[in-house]
């Protein structure tokens, strides 16, 4: 951040922040394909963690899609 010389109303400093220093989340939806190779690892015996490795994705996503019955 940079120490502007403006103030606001009540005599603070007003902050300039020129440049963002978080990342923008980006969320990617399980395709048709992608709940197919969950279904097929999970009747294979796969941890969930292997899942989610094979599958790019967290593995908490393969815990809710398995649990919501969502595979195929």
């Amino acid at each position: 951040m940079i120490k502007s010389t403006k103030t606001n109303r009540y005599g603070g400093f007003i902050y300039d922040q020129s440049h963002s220093t978080t990342n923008k989340r980006t969320f990617k939806r399980l395709t048709l394909f992608d709940r197919g190779k969950i279904a097929a690892l999970h009747d294979e015996g796969k941890s969930i963690q292997a899942i989610a490795d094979a599958a790019g994705c967290h593995k908490s996503t393969i815990s809710c899609e398995l649990k919501r019955g969502n595979v195929t």
